[in-house]
């Protein structure tokens, strides 16, 4: 079976049984229904026939696609084949019921009564019960097509609302709304309307590598940063793009917002950075070019990364224009913001601490799932936890902002924060009481057990450029190193 994609496995247990089910319903429909067009063809039956088996085949497909084949799986495509189905199986089910209801009544004596079809006048009571069970089974495959209808819509929502704007009604992911309640694992989670001292925060989620980006805004000057944002890369094309960084731009314009800096928590190895990209859109477009900042132990993972990939110096030398040092101060207009070094997953790693939140990129994560690895070049699993107990110190109602959310089983949507409250009391590696060597141990198990992340090798070359492709050589092309392993003769 082909891995799922990340969104594919938003997608409650058993949606592809249902799937499954609403194939072999139609499969009996239409058998049953080409029993009673044998005996008289009505509008009611051929309707049913019609529509079920075009069901049919839209249900095989998406259990075939989630299944084994994820590439042939298209939310939008799904939504409106479901949809239109939906109004077909209403209309043929109340012309059928309609039919039946007749039947039903009079048997072969409405046929007495009133002018029939020579055909129709071969339909007996015993039809009416037929046409009964076609209209029954015909309510049922309605009732499961409108569930898996519904849930279809609710994670396509889920998975394109993020990405497209952040403030929509029905969308779960956005971060500035009226006060609600959600739960991962046994932890409450509650998300409230953004305060005038503090800043409004948009989250957008990329869905295909599992990246929380950020735009912090501060609500009096309209001055903002953004956290980590992403460009779209296909290993397979081996091509980048810019859907997920052109909806960021899109709520900096739909906000008026004007973006003073952005910020790398460190270089990222699974996913490639837009920084480059929103620096130069952004210029164009605010009239002032954007700054990039980073930690400032950055230098130490370009040149170990420099070396490896036989990168020249001058393609990352001077690309990030802020180097951090621990407790570092700026302001995003009237709020003021502090750099924090948190040390562990890379050496360079640096969080945000902005009002009552703190960006801590990949430091820890969501309370059900722990922390980040601590296994890359310059790691280490004692400086992760000793990063981890510095955040839970702060104040117990501080939100921490994760960099990535890989949702386990019992919990549909990524969630951007949880409080440093919860994360003392629930956080799977790193609750209160936590023992220092025991946390030591499990990361240095876990990491033993974990593959490299899928895209590390284009990730690392681009992100110590600072998001820029690397120089064209002679030939004019744009070539990343990719490390080959086995026996050499």
């Amino acid at each position: 079976m082909a891995s799922r994609r990340p969104d594919l496995a938003q997608y409650p247990t058993g949606f592809t049984v249902l799937r499954i089910f609403q194939a072999v319903l139609n499969i009996i429909i239409i058998v049953v229904t080409s029993f009673t067009i044998h005996a008289v063809i009505i509008p009611g039956n051929c309707l049913l026939i019609i529509t079920s088996s075009a069901s049919l085949l839209i249900s095989t497909w998406m259990a075939f696609a989630h299944l084994f084949s994820n590439r042939l799986f298209n939310y939008l495509v799904a939504v409106i084949l479901d949809t239109i189905l939906t109004i077909f199986w209403v209309i043929s089910f109340a012309v059928l019921a309609a039919q039946t209801a007749v039947l039903w009544a009079h048997g072969t004596d409405y046929c007495e009564n009133n002018k029939c079809p020579d055909n129709v006048k071969n339909v007996t009571s015993f039809y009416g019960y037929v046409f009964a069970t076609c209209c029954g089974l015909g309510g049922l495959s309605l009732l499961s097509l409108s569930i898996c209808r519904d849930i279809v819509l609710k994670t396509w929502k889920r998975v394109t609302c993020p990405r497209t704007q952040t403030f929509t009604p029905g969308c779960p992911l956005h971060s500035r709304h009226l006060p609600q309640n959600r739960t991962i694992g046994r932890a409450p989670f509650a998300t409230a309307t953004t305060l005038m001292s503090e800043p409004t925060v948009h989250s957008l989620f990329e869905p295909v590598t599992g990246t929380w980006q950020y735009i912090v805004s501060d609500p009096h000057s309209k001055s903002a940063v953004i956290i980590d944002p992403v460009l779209d890369y296909d290993p397979i094309k081996a091509a980048v793009s810019t859907a997920s960084a052109d909806a960021i731009l899109k709520t900096i314009k739909e906000n008026g917002l004007k973006i003073e800096m952005i910020l790398e928590t460190h270089a990222h190895a699974d996913h490639l950075t837009a920084a480059s990209y929103l620096q130069s859109a952004l210029a164009r477009s605010q009239g002032t070019k954007p700054l990039i900042g980073i930690g400032k132990l950055i230098r130490q993972v370009q040149n170990l990364f420099g070396e490896r990939y036989g990168i020249d110096p001058k393609e990352y030398d001077t690309v990030f224009d802020k180097l951090w040092e621990d407790n570092d101060e700026f302001t995003i207009g009237t709020l003021t913001a502090r750099a924090v070094h948190l040390p562990g997953h890379t050496p360079d790693h640096m969080g945000y601490h902005i009002g009552k939140n703190v960006f801590v990129g990949d430091s820890i994560f969501h309370v059900d799932i722990g922390s980040a690895r601590a296994d890359f070049p310059g790691g280490s699993a004692e400086a992760i936890f000793n990063s981890g107990r510095r955040l839970l110190a702060l104040p117990e109602d501080t939100k921490i902002w994760v960099g990535h959310d890989y949702p386990p089983a019992g919990r549909e949507a990524p969630v951007p924060f949880a409080t440093v409250k919860e994360h003392k009391e629930n956080n799977k590696h790193l609750k209160d009481g936590t023992r220092e060597h025991e946390f030591i141990e499990m990361r240095k198990k876990r990491d033993e057990s974990l593959a490299a992340p899928r895209l590390i090798h284009p990730s690392l070359q681009v992100n110590i450029r600072g998001g820029r492709l690397p120089d064209p050589n002679a030939s004019g092309l744009k070539l990343v190193h990719l490390p080959v392993t086995g026996s050499s003769w």
